[in-house]
């Protein structure tokens, strides 16, 4: 059986799977983890040759607050099998505990400057997708990037959009059912409106209501377009790891911050402004922003954010 693993432990994951399918497993869950486990190790220790503790319980940790045990669990099972099928030639290979403590790890916050962000736009045309129409896959992922960059919209908001929510008179967009379940506008520059209205007329001969599609015609997946964002970040030869599709949001929310606190601005009523814009339920989720940059947290020290 034939594997698309990149990791330096590509060949013991691949024996490891072979060796389970041959028992009868059905292990297509476990290969869908497999397959995540080694996109991790490709991109955050690309020189890991065996299981470690601390890659292990980094890989294992529950990835949110809100997560299911039974998610976490299903992790650890697939990585201690592993470890044990590994540790049968290799004795120094760890193996996790059947007490292992995990906890849930808080990512840092990464910002997009706009160098950055240029960057990713202009080697967008370098990414083969191998679909029928590569120009509308283009021009979509290339608007979904700068909505998110330019007006801090969820990719999920972004990626729900329909053509029928681009108000054209108002030159917004409306967010349907957003986090909170509350609905929105967004307000768009001239310029960023005028790249949605010429995307538009770009499509118009697709078929369905969706704005956003990977191949013209089925919606746009988080899976896909968080694949679509690592592949074009290591083209565009910037430092990895990549970003979550979360900091393209994090980026918009903080550099403005940053933008009026340069300007001399009264941050208490623009980050009010701001909770609307994108959508806070509270005040104190825009304030959360101050204590990501180092330069926004030493200036607004005496800024409330508790959380």
């Amino acid at each position: 059986m034939t594997h698309n693993y990149k990791s330096k432990l590509r060949e013991k994951i691949a024996a490891f799977l072979d060796l389970k399918l041959k028992q009868g497993f059905i292990y297509k869950n476990q290969s869908i983890l497999l397959n995540e486990l080694d996109g991790y190790l490709a991109l955050n220790h690309p020189t890991a040759t065996t299981i470690t503790r601390d890659w292990a319980l980094e890989w294992i940790a529950p990835r949110r607050e809100a997560e299911k045990p039974g998610t976490t669990n299903k992790r650890i099972t697939i990585l201690r099998e592993l470890g044990k099928f590994i540790s049968l030639t290799e004795p120094t290979c760890y193996v996790i505990e059947n007490n292992v403590n995990v906890r849930v790890t808080q990512p840092l916050c990464r910002i997009i400057t706009p160098k950055e962000m240029r960057l990713l736009l202009e080697c967008i045309p370098e990414i083969n997708p191998q679909l029928p129409s590569p120009q509308v896959f283009q021009s979509a992922f290339r608007l979904a990037l700068m909505l998110m960059y330019l007006t801090g919209m969820r990719s999920g908001e972004i990626r729900n959009l329909k053509r029928s929510d681009v108000l054209l008179e108002e030159k917004a967009l409306k967010i349907r059912e957003s986090k909170g379940h509350v609905d929105r506008k967004v307000a768009l520059s001239e310029e960023l409106f005028a790249s949605v209205k010429k995307y538009l007329d770009e499509t118009k001969d697709l078929r369905g209501d969706n704005l956003f599609t990977s191949d013209g015609k089925s919606p746009l997946t988080a899976k896909r377009f968080r694949l679509l964002l690592t592949r074009l970040w290591t083209i565009s030869g910037l430092e990895e790891p990549a970003p979550r599709m979360a900091d393209f949001r994090h980026s918009f929310i903080t550099l403005r911050l940053l933008q009026w606190h340069k300007q001399g601005a009264d941050i208490s009523l623009k980050a009010q402004f701001l909770q609307a814009f994108v959508g806070h339920n509270r005040l104190e989720d825009t304030l959360y922003y101050f204590r990501l940059v180092p330069e926004v947290l030493s200036a607004y020290g005496g800024v409330k954010h508790e959380r």
